[in-house]
């Protein structure tokens, strides 16, 4: 039988072109990464064994009969093993924690076990082919088998595809479902014309499907600076985790990058991003380099993060010198460094991302040093970060998050006119978590929006059960802290209007609070969602005045009721004679804007009668009473009433 061997020589350039491309990119790291590199060297050694094989058989005449068997026999290996690798390949990319123990694993190796043998036994067994007496190829009455098995495999390739549906995205079953019917194709054709060797040419544009889909390296580089990326990063960090081996990471952040950008243009950053990409590269020559985001650069090295005192040295004396542009300018930069060793000091990917977090925050805080190794101390801060986190989401999924009230007392009337809602979380194996670290996590985590929700839920029930039930109640309003990312959320407004219609509440008596640090982060959004809530009846007023920079402004631009002097710059004013003077002109000018003042911090009697001698209102303080969960605060004010 003479072969149409043209398709076995354009899979031989497709699937080589695959292999070009392929040994010239990064390398990825996932296991069905790797079975897909075994599919591509198995499949060009049997697409080249085929057409090998194609050209001897029918030159029997001069090719010894034991070479042609010795080829065949080798095909039909290699044939097999191409067939075992898609399946591995497929079932490994279709489930992220597919292991040997599956039944899927268990079914494609028996499968291929009984191919195999079947094919190393064919000289003997005559099940897939044998040589008549003249040396000629017949091919064996189990030839048809050989089809069978690729039929097989595509088949329960797609039956896992049905079992893990749920698991998959659409892109991946459509890639599936076309891979199946190209296989499948080829295969019909070659089973019908027996002479056109089709299979090989449907695997290999199989295969490119695959690798330009699935598999394109392209997903797992940087293209600025060819450098591994966030997301091959994140693999390789799962991995390198999974083989409990000693390693470290170090992390590279360019101090004030935007800089560079903003003086010399974009190109000439790209262009510092690529140089310093190399440096890594060629003092870490051993290891893999990676680019996070912008210009954050990590390596991973085998070894404790003493090992890497060397290198590191090598990195900060390269800082240390002027980083030349193409057109002969220069320019000196400043790293942070960090190293963070496995396991020692981080057990997952997560772990390691909250240890760089808090490592960087350190050296920003510290000013005076450029590299700094993880120790005992900044661990033990990550995991109570995580652990204060965990407890914070259950306490407002269990409503066990307590919400505490202060009073804000009318100096002229002596009445609690007004209460301040405080967050409270407590645990019996953490203690008291103050609120400004629980509150910061929450904002990092985007929790705060379901803790401003359970917070003003809370005081709207408050309000409903404990104020407006009494007849002498002289609280106005219940003023709720707002944070920016708050400010984000779409539906703020019709949240919290429908919390306040559930509990049939007044309106005028929520009131929100917004700090200067709030604003400054995005001021037309704050100042659009002001607009929309003080449209519906809700009040505002600015929190911790006096601890910024920009505070005139802000009356200016916000429409603030009332202004909260924070209680540090109110002691300063008996402390300091500046602060005093300072603090008695911004009196006089939220007075001539007829705003309401409130000072914080009132802790002594001389404190509020000098304040009341300086013309203030409200007062705020542990002078009237430290904030209280809502039974003694309801006891506080029944005591107040009744005066």
């Amino acid at each position: 039988m003479n072969y149409n061997y043209c398709f076995e020589i354009a899979a031989i350039l497709i699937i080589g072109t695959v292999l070009f491309d392929y040994r010239s990119k990064m390398r990825i790291f996932r296991i069905d990464s790797k079975l897909f590199k075994w599919v591509i060297y198995v499949s060009i050694a049997e697409f080249i064994t085929n057409l090998l094989f194609s050209l001897l058989i029918v030159r029997y005449e001069v090719v010894p009969v034991l070479v042609n068997v010795l080829i065949c026999t080798l095909l039909l290996v290699l044939q097999a093993s191409k067939i075992y690798a898609l399946a591995c390949f497929s079932f490994a990319y279709m489930n992220a924690g597919f292991s040997m123990k599956e039944w899927g694993f268990y079914v494609i190796t028996f499968a291929y076990g009984v191919n195999l043998i079947l094919s190393v036994t064919s000289p003997l067994t005559e099940f897939y082919f044998y040589f008549d007496e003249a040396g000629r190829y017949i091919q064996g009455y189990g030839s048809e088998w050989r089809y069978f098995f690729y039929l097989i495999n595509v088949l329960l390739c797609l039956a896992y595809v049905l079992f893990n549906v749920r698991n998959l995205l659409k892109k991946d079953i459509k890639v599936a479902l076309r891979v199946a019917v190209t296989i499948g194709a080829g295969v019909y054709i070659q089973y019908r014309f027996r002479s056109v060797l089709t299979i090989d040419i449907a695997v290999a544009i199989a295969i490119l499907y695959l690798y330009l889909t699935l598999e394109n390296p392209n997903d797992y580089q940087d293209r600025l600076t060819l450098c591994g990326n966030e997301y091959s990063f994140r693999i390789f960090m799962d991995q390198k985790c999974n083989q409990r081996r000693t390693f470290t990471v170090m992390f590279l952040n360019l101090k004030k990058f935007r800089y560079i950008n903003n003086l010399y243009g974009v190109d000439m950053g790209d262009f510092i991003l690529r140089k310093v990409a190399l440096c890594l590269e060629g003092i870490f020559s051993r290891q893999i380099v990676f680019r996070i985001h912008n210009d954050l650069f990590a390596v991973v090295a085998n070894g404790t993060q003493d090992s890497l005192q060397t290198e590191v040295d090598r990195l900060t004396r390269r800082f240390q010198k002027p980083w030349i542009f193409p057109d002969g300018r220069s320019t000196l930069m400043e790293p942070a460094i960090v190293l963070c060793e496995y396991p020692q000091f981080f057990g997952s990917h997560t772990e390691l991302i909250s240890l760089r977090t808090e490592m960087f925050q350190s050296l920003k805080d510290t000013h005076d040093h450029n590299v700094l190794y993880s120790e005992s101390t900044l661990t033990d801060k990550c995991r109570r970060r995580e652990a204060v986190e965990k407890l914070l989401k259950q306490a407002l999924n269990e409503g066990r998050l307590q919400v505490y009230y202060q009073p804000i007392v009318n100096g002229n009337s002596g009445k609690v006119v007004a209460l301040e809602a405080l967050s409270r979380l407590q645990d019996d194996t953490l203690g008291f978590i103050p609120p400004d670290e629980f509150i910061t996590i929450a904002e990092s985590t985007g929790v705060i929006i379901q803790l401003g929700f359970y917070v003003l839920e809370e005081v709207c029930r408050f309000i409903r059960e404990s104020l407006l039930t009494n007849p002498q109640n002289t609280v106005k309003c219940v003023q709720i802290n707002l944070s920016s990312l708050q400010c984000a959320y779409p539906l703020l407004k019709i949240h919290i209007m429908e919390i306040i219609r559930k509990y049939e509440i007044p309106v005028e008596m929520i009131h929100m609070e917004l700090t200067e640090s709030t604003m400054l982060e995005s001021p037309k959004m704050v100042r659009d969602s002001m607009d929309e809530l003080i449209r519906e009846g809700i009040s505002f007023s600015l929190d911790d005045y006096g601890t910024g920079y920009s505070n005139i402004s802000y009356l200016i631009q916000f429409p603030f009721d009332k202004i909260k002097f924070d209680k540090n710059m109110v002691w300063s004013y008996f402390e300091k004679e500046e602060a005093k003077i300072i603090m008695e002109k911004e009196f006089d000018i939220l007075n001539t804007l007829h705003k309401k003042i409130v000072v914080e911090g009132i802790e002594q009697e001389e404190q509020y009668q000098e304040m009341k001698s300086k013309g203030i209102t409200f007062f705020q303080g542990y002078y009237f009473s430290k904030a209280l969960p809502k039974e003694e605060c309801v006891q506080y004010l029944n005591q107040s009433w009744n005066k």
